[in-house]
C-alpha cells in the first residue's frame, strides 16, 4: 500500500509539473501578441495619436523579446499644422525578462529593456511644438482607462523593470516653420532603474512613466540648444 501511495504521488507531482511546463509555453508563445498589442493600445491611448509596431519576437528558452519597428504619429488636432512623418521611430527594442515571473501571480520582472538607436523628430511651427504636445498629451492621460482598452475586463499584470535605457539617441529640430532652422543633436542615454518595484506597475502606468522621463529629457534639450528660444 506505501508503494501504491508513493508512485501515485509520483505520479501527480509528474503531471503537475507538466501542466506547469504547458502552462509556461502557452504564456511565451502568447507573449508576442500582447507586448505588440499593449505597445499600440496602450501606447495610442497615452499619446493620444497612433503607435504601430512592426513586429515581436519572442525567445522562448532565452526569455528575451525583440521588438521592431516602433513608430510614433505626430499628434493631431483641429489647430495642430505637424507633418505627416513620424515624431518618434525606434528600430529595435531587447528585453530580457525572468521567465519564472511570467508564469507566476506576481509582477512580471524585466531584467533590462535596451531600446536601441531611437529617433525622435521635434517640430516647432506656429501652432506649437510636437513633442510638447505628446508630452501634455501624457501627462492628461489615465492609465487606468488604457489599460482597460487593452485588457478589457481582466486584471492587467503588473510589471517591475530593473533597468531601461534609451541608448544612443538622436534628435531632429525642425523650427523652419517659425523662421528657424534644421539641427540634428545626439541624445545622451536616458537610463530608469526599478521601476515599479518591487510591487509592480500595470503596463500603462510603466508606459506613462517611461514617456513622460524620455520627453521631458528631449524638451530640456530642445531648451538647451535654444531651438528658436521657444521652449520654456
Amino acid at each position: 500500500m506505501a508503494v501504491r501511495t508513493r508512485r501515485a504521488a509520483l505520479l501527480v507531482a509528474a503531471a503537475l509539473a507538466v501542466a506547469a511546463l504547458v502552462a509556461a509555453l502557452l504564456v511565451f508563445r502568447s507573449l508576442d501578441a500582447r507586448i505588440e498589442n499593449a505597445l499600440e493600445t496602450i501606447g495610442s491611448e497615452l499619446l493620444g495619436t497612433r503607435v504601430s509596431v512592426g513586429s515581436v519576437v519572442v525567445d522562448v528558452r532565452g526569455g528575451r523579446a525583440t521588438v521592431r519597428g516602433v513608430e510614433v504619429a505626430n499628434p493631431r488636432g483641429e489647430t495642430l499644422d505637424f507633418s505627416d512623418e513620424p515624431a518618434l521611430r525606434c528600430g529595435e527594442i531587447e528585453i530580457a525578462l525572468e521567465p519564472a515571473s511570467v508564469v507566476g501571480s506576481g509582477p512580471v520582472v524585466l531584467s533590462e529593456v535596451r531600446v536601441l538607436a531611437p529617433r525622435l523628430s521635434a517640430e516647432v511651427t506656429p501652432t506649437g511644438i510636437n513633442l510638447l504636445e505628446l508630452e501634455r498629451r501624457v501627462a492628461r492621460a489615465s492609465p487606468a482607462a488604457a489599460d482597460q482598452e487593452a485588457a478589457g475586463s481582466a486584471e492587467p499584470r503588473r510589471f517591475v523593470v530593473r533597468r531601461l535605457v534609451f541608448e544612443d539617441a538622436t534628435l531632429r529640430a525642425d523650427s523652419r516653420p517659425v523662421g528657424g532652422d534644421v539641427r540634428e543633436l545626439p541624445l545622451a542615454d536616458l537610463v530608469l532603474s526599478e521601476i515599479g518595484a518591487p510591487r509592480g506597475v500595470t503596463p500603462a502606468e510603466l508606459g506613462q512613466r517611461v514617456l513622460e522621463a524620455l520627453l521631458t529629457r528631449t524638451l530640456a534639450e530642445l531648451a538647451r540648444a535654444r531651438i528658436g528660444a521657444l521652449v520654456e
